[in-house]
């Protein structure tokens, strides 16, 4: 799907920030005040809705992605 493709290439810096944190090469907690879990979630929160939208775009099974979209938005 073209919108969530486009935020998940978008927020493909802040995983990678955290892949590094993790792993102690950076320590870097946050970005312009916000704190890099905030932000995070807030890109899989869009990339889902991206789905959802594209998915009415494409005519495809619409329930299927709101399924998906919710569940996996509930983590965030």
């Amino acid at each position: 799907m073209i919108i969530g493709h486009i935020t998940g290439f978008a927020f493909l810096p802040v995983s990678v920030i955290i892949y590094l944190n993790v792993f102690g090469i950076t320590k870097i907690n946050s970005i312009f005040g916000i704190n890099i879990l905030l932000i995070a979630a807030i890109g899989l929160i869009l990339v889902q809705a991206g789905d959802i939208i594209d998915s009415h775009f494409h005519g495809e099974k619409i329930i299927v992605y709101y399924i998906i979209g919710i569940l996996l938005t509930i983590p965030s």
